[in-house]
């Protein structure tokens, strides 16, 4: 057939199309174009027919023979190789590429991309990937193709192909803000469930997709950096307080708590292991009073003026020994016990080190609460404070804001809070020179400074107004109720 024979055949089929209404004038104004790529010669149409012929095969054989099929596979391979194998003019015409293999009797490009979809749910991607090229080679602009090629994409994390996939499936360049929000959105979405499935059944139960998505919607996009762990952070919360306190439904959250620390780009440290929901119990403040009734109670600080003062074994002949923060241990001076660990949220020092209760420290209840997450090892404690010790000296009004205090240090807190108690047999502290001899701490913990914010000669002050003696380097306070209410 010759070039003109081939213009003119295409020129009359697009008018009689018309005529008998099955081709709407946008199809007529393409023909041009059309006939523009038209092949030139017999040797151009062979080859372009034979190329066709070669992609349908492989298509078709491809999915024919895929095996193990899985069950959403197997009705359209059916439905192909029962088209590709049937003794009809269109599957001839099919082989031998005069005709796309999605003209075979039975198949539909709806049936063809809903398998698709299937296939991306599944995982099978490289089947995803399979169907789109099928797709795409006759139909370059096949808008369903497009939308689950960028969600393909989005499924590999490749977001700049996502995007320009996308813009396709709407139109073109002008599309660009919409192709971009929908990238946005679907991030969300794709770390919303990739969130949730981690969780375990109860919390899923309890929180659905839904609920996590429209979170999503209210996060700021400027913000990528952040915007997995605020998310995780949200859902934790909820998983925590759908299946309660100290439940083992729990159980599920390390994975989503290791998920939302991953994007912590300023602390790289080991988060708290499921089993902590199941092996931590919590204390408040009243039960932590209880367990200090009767008890004689050492506060030792971080002090260099403990060292070379043999003090370890006076330190440890006390019932419960409290340490606080980074402390490091010299057995002979301050002693090896230690029954109380309390910790400011901010720092992860001590904190797999096995003692009777561990209490987290912050002003902010959000703040404590990832502190938390953050900061607890099973097996590390057998109770945990809960918020009603987090900034304890505050909460009971013992420090006001018109005090000169200002931020309280953790250990003028609970001489505060143990002298509020009046239950102790002797409150004794341990190095308390209100850091006059500088710090002892781990050595990772040496660089940190003491903060700004602690009113050290404030603290010594009202200390020494209320010492029943003073030692050296220990200070005894008092701890019947007359001189309680009295302090």
């Amino acid at each position: 057939m010759s070039t003109t024979e081939f213009a003119s055949a295409a020129l009359r089929r697009g008018r009689q199309e018309l005529h008998q209404g099955r081709l709407d004038l946008q199809r007529v104004r393409r023909l041009p174009a059309r006939l523009r790529s038209a092949p030139r010669s017999r040797e151009q149409l062979r080859s372009r027919l034979t190329g066709r012929g070669a992609r349908n095969r492989e298509f078709v054989l491809a999915v024919i023979n895929r095996v193990p099929a899985p069950d959403y596979w197997q009705p359209f391979t059916r439905t192909i190789a029962a088209g590709w194998y049937a003794n009809s003019v269109t599957s001839g015409l099919v082989r031998h590429g005069l005709r796309s293999w999605r003209s075979l009797p039975g198949v539909t490009v709806g049936q063809v991309i809903e398998v698709g979809y299937r296939a991306l749910a599944a995982g099978d991607l490289e089947w995803v990937e399979l169907i789109i090229d099928g797709i795409l080679a006759d139909s370059p602009r096949h808008q369903r193709a497009h939308r689950l090629k960028a969600r393909l994409h989005a499924v590999r994390g490749e977001w700049r192909p996502a995007q320009d996939a996308w813009r396709t499936a709407l139109g073109g360049s002008r599309h660009r803000n919409e192709a971009r929000r929908w990238v946005i959105n679907e991030r969300g979405r794709q770390r919303a469930r990739r969130l949730i499935a981690l969780m375990p059944e109860p919390e899923r139960r309890h929180r659905s997709e839904s609920a996590a998505l429209a979170t999503v919607a209210q996060l700021p996009a400027e913000q990528p950096a952040d915007f997995d762990a605020r998310l995780a952070s949200v859902l934790i919360n909820r998983a925590i307080a759908a299946s309660g306190s100290g439940s083992g439904e729990t159980a599920g959250l390390r994975p989503l708590m290791q998920a939302w620390a991953s994007s912590q780009q300023r602390e790289r440290i080991v988060l708290a292991p499921a089993e902590v929901a199941q092996s931590v119990r919590t204390i408040n403040r009243d039960r932590f009073r209880s367990y200090l009734s009767g008890r004689s109670v050492a506060l030792v600080a971080n002090s260099p003026s403990l060292l070379g003062s043999g003090l370890g074994r006076q330190i440890d002949d006390h019932d419960l020994v409290l340490r606080f923060n980074s402390f490091a241990l010299q057995e002979a001076d301050t002693g090896r016990r230690t029954s109380i660990h309390v910790a400011f949220h901010k720092y992860d020092f001590n904190t797999d080190v096995p003692v009777d209760v561990r209490i987290l420290l912050s002003a902010k209840e959000n703040l404590w609460r990832d502190s938390l997450k953050l900061r607890v090892r099973p097996g590390a404690q057998d109770w945990l404070g809960d918020a009603s010790l987090r900034w304890p000296a505050v909460q009971l009004g013992l420090i006001t804001k018109n005090d000169p205090f200002k931020l309280p240090t953790a250990g003028f807190q609970f001489i505060r809070l143990l002298m509020h108690f009046g239950v102790s047999t002797a409150i004794d502290l341990y190095g308390f020179d209100f850091y006059a001899s500088g710090m002892h701490r781990l050595s990772p913990a040496s660089l940190i400074p003491h903060s700004p914010g602690h009113n050290s000669a404030a603290e010594k002050e009202w200390v020494m107004a209320h010492a029943d003696s003073v030692a050296g380097p220990v200070i005894s306070m008092p701890t019947d109720d007359h001189l309680r209410r009295t302090a």
